[in-house]
């Protein structure tokens, strides 16, 4: 029995990393931070980060091999067409092996084509790939800035002058309450310019800011890595339509010859007896080839202008909004 490709199935691949690629959930880990120690946190980021490596192999995988399935589609559809011609126009047993010779010889040219314009769009996708890890990277980062942030603000709430800062907090608000309550305007107003007066002087308001700061930044980021997807989607899709224009013939050509009526099959046997062999090689194998030659001169160069330009401003896109993301 054949053994059946791991990777052939593509709804598989959100199961594998050995046995299983693992799901973390972000905000999960964001959660967890608190509840850990240094060390569990930065084994906590090492296993993040191998499950993420391990998903962008299988990402890699999975777009090969759906390439590779939508190649052997395109070379069987032609296969099967060629067959049919074959049954018209080669009959005579003497060129059979011949004409199997020139069907493999033009089958495995047409297919090596298709398999240069999949390589150009493996490597837009482990492009867009790169640039996806450098935004988790940089998304992971945020996390153990916000952590560390949050781990000062802790200890700092911790001393006598914090402690103090935020009694007196307290109690203005408090009493701001009340006078709110007895309707003494002039109080609140005198108790509300105390309080802001407090906060000036209370060191946790930076560290609240950097915080905040953070977490925009972190969501800007994510931000990001949506239009990451998106980019993906478009080169899979670009991938499709590029194979599909590039296999599909004018005129017809490799469409399915239609049954001949009698009369056209007895003028046929009458005139053209003796050149059945080379009608095959005449109305298919030259067909193909000139396909092929579309192909290479005209496709690929198309698809490797295309695919560079993409990735060049995708490239330059990111980099610009990842340093305006810093800022």
């Amino acid at each position: 029995m054949e053994k059946k490709n791991q990777f052939e199935d593509s709804n598989n691949f959100d199961q594998m990393s050995g046995g299983e690629v693992q799901t973390l959930n972000f905000e999960e880990v964001k959660s967890m931070l608190h509840t850990l120690t240094p060390e569990e946190i930065e084994d906590m980021f090492s296993t993040l980060q191998t499950i993420r490596e391990e998903k962008k192999r299988v990402k890699k995988a999975k777009f090969l091999v759906e390439g590779r399935n939508l190649i052997c589609k395109k070379v069987k559809e032609v296969r099967d067409k060629i067959e049919d011609q074959t049954k018209i126009h080669a009959q005579k047993k003497e060129r059979a092996q011949e004409i199997n010779e020139e069907r493999n010889n033009v089958l495995e040219k047409f297919e090596a084509s298709l398999q240069e314009i999949q390589k150009q769009y493996q490597e837009r996708f482990e492009e867009i790939l790169k640039q996806r890890s450098i935004l988790e990277n940089q998304e992971q980062g945020t996390l153990i800035s916000e952590y560390k942030i949050k781990q000062e603000r802790k200890e700092l709430k911790k001393t006598p002058k914090c402690v103090e800062l935020l009694k007196q907090e307290k109690e203005l608000k408090k009493q701001i309450k009340v006078a709110l309550a007895k309707g003494d305007l002039e109080l609140v107003e005198q108790k509300n310019n105390e309080l802001k007066d407090l906060k000036k002087e209370n060191p946790l308001i930076p560290l609240e800011q950097e915080i905040k700061a953070v977490q925009n930044r972190r969501h800007r980021i994510k931000q990001l890595l949506k239009e990451c997807d998106q980019e993906i989607l478009n080169c899979e899709i670009d991938r499709i339509d590029r194979i599909d224009e590039a296999t599909e013939l004018k005129d017809n050509k490799l469409k399915t010859l239609k049954k001949k009526n009698i009369f056209q099959k007895i003028a046929g046997i009458l005139l053209n007896k003796r050149d059945k062999g080379n009608q095959y090689q005449g109305n298919v194998i030259k067909d193909v080839e000139e396909r092929v030659e579309y192909i290479n001169k005209k496709s690929i160069p198309q698809v490797i202008q295309s695919t560079e330009a993409e990735v060049k401003a995708f490239e330059q896109k990111m980099a610009e909004k990842r340093k305006r993301n810093i800022r």
